[in-house]
């Protein structure tokens, strides 16, 4: 049964990044907006209002998920008490390389509390994708509310 739920989550994903002009999709926390023809605008893909009815319960201490269709690059982290904000990175940086499967899913664990955040504060968490061939960025942002490390919405998957 579960190899089933497996496969059934990747033959939507799959289906999902063929139907967008993208390099990635944000999984978790949820993203600002649908479409995501508009990914090298920063600081959020052209998405720079909060989006109220996407906001995600996110530990300080959380995990990020972004999928990516291809690529070679570096994927960075941020967050930002809102998108007019300066955005501090809470992560270090993951490579994806020419020989990674795809699609793919990477998670990566943002410590929330190296921009200074605390449980109760919300904001922005944003993920740049800078390409290494063109040094091209890509954004993508959520919106979240902070929780104790211990409390978090539930990931897709």
């Amino acid at each position: 049964m579960r190899s089933f739920k497996a496969i059934l989550i990747l033959l939507t994903l799959l289906c999902a990044l063929s139907t967008v002009k993208a390099r990635m999709v944000l999984q978790f926390p949820t993203p600002r907006g649908t479409i995501v023809d508009f990914l090298k605008d920063p600081p959020c893909a052209s998405y720079n209002s909060t989006n109220v009815s996407a906001i995600t319960t996110f530990p300080l201490n959380g995990e990020a998920i972004m999928l990516f269709s291809s690529g070679e690059g570096n994927l960075v982290y941020y967050y930002a008490p809102n998108s007019n904000g300066t955005f501090t990175k809470v992560a270090e940086p993951v490579t994806l390389i020419k020989n990674d499967t795809y699609p793919r899913s990477v998670t990566k664990r943002v410590d929330l509390t190296l921009a200074g955040a605390k449980a109760g504060d919300q904001g922005v968490l944003q993920g740049v994708y800078v390409s290494l061939k063109n040094d091209t960025a890509w954004y993508q942002c959520g919106d979240i509310k902070i929780a104790d490390a211990l409390q978090s919405s539930v990931v897709p998957y």
